[in-house]
């Protein structure tokens, strides 16, 4: 009998399953907001904060850190799909981080190269918006 494990049973845990409502993650593209200047930059902040007594929670902390310009374009990919297919949103996602606790992101690449991404993270196939091969310098290759 072979210990072997089956394709389908890896490290990364059984394959996403979209039988059943699963949360979304929100990615914007654009780019990343310096936390440096962010007293001085005007931008909403995507939590609320509805009570100014209330200034020492968790929740009120990690929403002064999690600016986001709303008007940036924006990925909404399932969470156990995407979660599943990269280690780096596993833990950003899953982890402590801002990220974690909020389910937002802000990634400061090219739209399309993470279009073509997001896209491979549930169907596999690498192609551009338009249905074909991408360009090489989509993807960052010359």
């Amino acid at each position: 009998m072979s210990s072997t494990p089956s394709p389908k049973a890896n490290a990364k845990g059984p394959a996403p399953n979209l039988c059943l409502p699963q949360p979304f993650v929100t990615i914007y593209i654009g780019p990343t907001p310096d936390l440096a200047t962010q007293d001085k930059v005007e931008r909403p902040l995507l939590l609320n904060d509805k009570d100014d007594n209330d200034r020492g929670t968790v929740e009120t902390q990690i929403a002064s850190l999690t600016i986001i310009d709303p008007s940036l374009p924006k990925f909404f990919i399932h969470k156990n799909v995407i979660c599943y297919h990269s280690p780096f949103f596993a833990a950003t996602f899953n982890g402590k981080f801002a990220e974690g606790t909020t389910q937002l992101m802000t990634l400061d690449v090219d739209e399309e190269a993470f279009g073509v991404i997001a896209n491979w993270f549930y169907s596999k196939v690498v192609v551009s918006k338009s249905g074909g091969r991408p360009r090489s310098n989509t993807l960052g290759w010359a």
